[in-house]
């Protein structure tokens, strides 16, 4: 099944989705997506097989929160705290 973004020739910036957030405290700066299978991404305008292959993780087997951390511009004295 191909979707939307790929009928309608749209894509991500490679470079925003290889560490798209940041964290400053308990506030997290960007935009989360979570598809209908619980893949995560920091863009929807991509194919649907193309959101399963790049997602960030899955919400029904890490919790968000611990997917974000993964893949975010933030230091490790920062998550510690």
């Amino acid at each position: 099944m191909i979707g939307c973004a790929h009928e309608n020739q749209l894509y991500c910036d490679p470079a925003k989705v290889q560490k798209p957030w940041s964290i400053d405290d308990d506030y997290i700066e960007g935009t989360v997506y979570v598809s209908a299978n619980g893949n995560v991404t920091s863009c929807c305008d991509m194919a649907f097989k193309r959101i399963d292959r790049e997602s960030k993780g899955n919400v029904l087997e890490t919790s968000l929160s611990d997917i974000i951390k993964s893949f975010s511009n933030v230091n490790e004295e920062q998550l510690a705290a």
